[in-house]
């Protein structure tokens, strides 16, 4: 992970996004900008520009931070929404005194002595196991059973299912993907929660990126949910269809966590 540092002038940074750092963390696209249309805000509002040199090197496409939220950072960002991975960006910071933590990242500048490669696979991997033997209908199987999106919304009140990242709800709770594969069945899933009670003249969104643990630094798929409710500690569940496991967590609102941070939901 790189931290970006603010300072009391706009702060240079030239690297690749996507570099491997000796874990086994797999690069995720990071996303720039969450919602869309009327809804689309800034992530990192520490982030004056973005440059990347254009496909046919005539040019260049940029991310322009210090565009409104709303439709001008909407519209303002289409060629330019999110870092990808493999690819070079000219970061700038706004003055102050915050900084910007962008996993993957890696900098390079005048006094670098770092020698470093871009490769295809960050994945180190597995050391095989022992295939457990099947058990017979005469042994009785101790292992717990994966949770279906049946098992996960128990006790809710409304659900989402996902397709293909389009975005949908009810009961003013939107739910879509996010990132890197938002348009990619492999975030679908199903959305479950509780009754959202008051209304609210307000739209909030809240960035879940899904791991296997509160300690892993891998994402396994990221939603952005969008309420014109007030939260009351409603509880959420999201099963991915994929493997059928059921994740749950804390819900803090972009507004509420510091930048460039998300709400991090693990298995039930």
């Amino acid at each position: 992970m790189a931290k970006l540092q603010q300072q009391s002038g706009l702060t240079y940074y030239q690297g690749w996004y996507g570099l491997c750092s000796g874990s086994d963390d797999d690069c995720a696209d990071f996303p720039l900008v969450s919602g869309s249309m009327a809804q689309a805000k800034k992530l990192y509002p520490a982030i004056n520009k973005i440059y990347e040199v254009r496909g046919d090197s005539l040019g260049q496409i940029s991310y322009d931070g210090s565009a409104a939220d709303g439709f001008p950072i909407h519209f303002g960002t289409t060629l330019l929404n999110k870092l990808k991975c493999g690819h070079c960006y000219r970061i700038i910071l706004s003055a102050g005194s915050g900084s910007v933590d962008i996993p993957h990242f890696t900098f390079a500048h005048q006094n670098t002595t770092e020698k470093m490669k871009i490769i295809d696979e960050c994945a180190v991997a597995p050391t095989p196991t022992p295939k457990k033997p099947t058990p017979t209908p005469t042994q009785t199987s101790t292992s717990t059973q994966t949770p279906t999106p049946e098992d996960c919304c128990k006790g809710t009140d409304f659900s989402y299912t996902i397709v293909k990242g389009q975005s949908g709800g009810d009961n003013n709770v939107t739910v879509r993907t996010q990132g890197m594969n938002s348009q990619d069945p492999k975030w679908d899933g199903t959305l479950c929660w509780e009754k959202m009670k008051t209304n609210s003249n307000d739209v909030v969104n809240y960035i879940i990126d899904l791991r296997s643990s509160s300690s892993s630094t891998t994402s396994l798929g990221m939603i952005n949910i969008i309420l014109s409710a007030k939260y009351e500690n409603q509880k959420f569940y999201y099963t991915l269809k994929s493997s059928g496991i059921c994740y749950t967590g804390e819900m803090k609102n972009t507004n509420e966590l510091s930048s460039g941070q998300m709400n991090v939901w693990t298995p039930v």
